[in-house]
């Protein structure tokens, strides 16, 4: 009986290992592929080759990652104020550039670095190795490097969708009580506590808060005494069985609420005078004057600031033509 073969031997391969996942540890979204070149300038540091600093141009290209850091702090600026105006189209220019701020602060992007662990890879001179991987400076400068190299190699879309997705994943104010991250496009309710402990309802729709306004007591003011006059002491005129404070401030409540639906700014100006060789409080008056675009809409002058507040806001109703509705 012939011998059975052998059987033939399996080279040995060595398990691959597994390919890393696009989501880490802490939820950011995966790094961007660079180029390799670009990925050395990346992550050396000028002390590395002992750069001298004061020179404007050196002889060949430098090989840190200055220059591209510069170029990425640039590009960071615009694209997190592209995300921002994108998701969240009702927002107004201060808060735009209140959320853009902190997040290209020094802080915020140093903290990105340390989260994705760029720091352990800069390459320096090694006196300075820890203290410039300690450095928030020089981590903040690590990361817009390779927002820089990113840019280069992927372009702006690569790199919107990078960092569109690593500002969501922050918190404030796309999973916090501001507004939802835009990829929630449903419609949910939930309950908001104000800052007195009412409920509120609010309405989340696709990225966008909607507070319902705040319930107003009497604003239209009704049941004044057949004797009132604005042009009186705010204390004379507050005979009504209406609450005093309800009555008092009816037009300058009025005026608030109108302007602010109409988006009119209302800037106040104040001036006190006393009659000369006086010190009593009866001879001081108060003149408010309410300005809109740099102009005099209304003025109001009493014996306190906010009776004369309260003519100068019924003037500016009339002004504005914002007083329908309003009892003389």
């Amino acid at each position: 009986m012939a011998p059975r073969p052998a059987k033939a031997v399996r080279p040995h391969r060595r398990r691959q290992a597994p390919k890393a996942p696009k989501i880490d540890l802490l939820g950011l979204p995966a790094l961007p592929a660079i180029s390799e070149n670009l990925r050395v300038k990346v992550f050396t540091h000028k002390s590395l080759y002992g750069s001298a600093t004061a020179d404007e141009v050196d002889d060949t290209e430098p090989l840190d990652n200055e220059r591209l850091a510069l170029l990425g702090a640039s590009v960071l600026q615009t694209i997190v104020a592209k995300v921002l105006y994108l998701d969240f189209p009702r927002h107004r220019k201060g808060w735009l550039s209140d959320q853009r701020t902190r997040f290209v602060r020094i802080v915020q992007v140093a903290e990105w670095s340390r989260a994705y662990r760029l720091p352990e890879q800069l390459q320096c001179h090694q006196s300075a190795t820890i203290s410039v991987r300690r450095s928030q400076d020089s981590q903040a400068s690590l990361f817009e490097a390779y927002i820089g190299a990113v840019f280069l190699t992927g372009g702006l879309d690569t790199l919107e969708k990078w960092i569109g997705s690593l500002m969501r994943t922050k918190g404030e104010p796309y999973g916090d009580s501001s507004v939802r991250s835009p990829e929630e496009g449903d419609v949910a309710m939930r309950d908001s506590e104000s800052a007195e402990g009412d409920s509120i309802p609010v309405l989340m729709v696709s990225s966008v808060q909607i507070v319902p306004p705040p319930q107003m007591i009497d604003i239209d003011p009704p049941e004044l005494p057949l004797n009132f006059s604005p042009n009186l002491p705010l204390k004379q005129a507050s005979s009504s069985p209406v609450p005093n404070k309800s009555t008092e401030r009816g037009h300058l409540m009025l005026l608030q609420e109108r302007a602010s639906q109409r988006r009119i700014v209302i800037k106040w100006e104040a001036a006190e005078s006393v009659l000369p060789g006086s010190v009593s409080s009866m001879s001081r008056k108060w003149t408010l004057q309410a300005n809109v675009a740099g102009k005099c809409v209304g003025q109001g002058t009493a014996r306190t600031k906010q009776a004369a507040k309260e003519i100068a806001a019924e003037q500016a109703l009339k002004t504005l033509g914002l007083a329908a509705g309003v009892g003389d």
